[in-house]
């Protein structure tokens, strides 16, 4: 893991990663 310098995969780019799993996470329970 890098520093947070915006390199590399930092806690914005997981927040996001995160909110779309749990996205796709409802779509599929839901449908």
């Amino acid at each position: 893991m890098k520093n947070n310098s915006g390199e590399g995969i930092g806690p914005m780019t997981i927040a996001m990663l995160m909110q779309n799993t749990y996205n796709s996470f409802l779509k599929r329970i839901s449908a």
